[in-house]
């Protein structure tokens, strides 16, 4: 992925060296390299949090089997209103136990989607970026449909140079789509599966309007 990225970096400084595309997707090769660093980091088992977890689960089952001969040594001069007191007490230990158990256990899977979950955010902001370099980016203004205004932005690309730079980032998009579900890869978790797929149907919604304006400059 990160080759892929690299090249197209080289691709379009060739053409559009110094433009802001190119700074673009400079910041793109550099986020690539975070992604697969901060994945490698996310799929690494984090066993300081999954040893802490089991003794501390250990700690709580030792706990409820204790109460158990405390209970049976007191039991013959309990009444039916001691027992039901009894089991109303041991039911609530047993369900804070078992929520407690269930919190320590997923603590690893939590943090790593949190983390995982922030780092597709920041995914989010690089493909709205690169939006924003296509958006004065108009056929009609290459093709002198229109005459330019006195606010008109700067528009000095030819027909065949803006088809490039529209296909640019395209391509920049759809490679952020794919830098997003390397973390589905890396976090076995719901959450963060369909976090990917939003920043994917983001990019793909993104790059569709991109690619109406190229279909525009070829029909031209």
């Amino acid at each position: 992925m990160i080759g892929k990225v690299h090249r197209l970096s080289l691709r379009i400084g060739d053409r559009f060296s110094g433009r802001g595309l190119h700074h673009t997707c400079q910041d793109l090769e550099r986020v690539a390299r975070d992604t697969q660093t901060t994945v490698a980091t996310i799929a690494r088992p984090n066993y300081w949090i999954r040893t802490v977890s089991v003794l501390a689960i250990l700690v709580l089952v030792a706990a409820v089997v204790s109460i158990g001969p405390a209970v049976a040594s007191g039991a013959e001069g309990f009444t039916w209103l001691t027992w039901v007191e009894a089991a109303v007490e041991v039911s609530n230990l047993l369900i804070f136990l078992s929520v407690a158990i269930y919190f320590l256990w997923s603590l690893d899977v939590r943090l790593k989607r949190r983390r995982a979950i922030a780092a597709l955010n920041g995914l989010r902001e690089v493909a709205h970026v690169i939006d924003m370099h296509q958006l004065d980016k108009d056929p009609d203004s290459v093709l002198k449909t229109t005459a330019p205004t006195e606010h008109s932005p700067k528009r000095d690309l030819s027909p065949g140079e803006l088809g490039r730079y529209l296909d640019y980032c395209s391509e920049m998009l759809s490679l952020v789509g794919k830098l997003g579900f390397l973390y589905v890869a890396g976090v076995s978790d719901p959450e963060v599966a369909r976090e990917a797929n939003d920043l994917e149907s983001l990019c793909t919604g993104l790059s569709r309007k991109i690619w109406q304006k190229i279909m525009i400059l070829r029909d031209a």
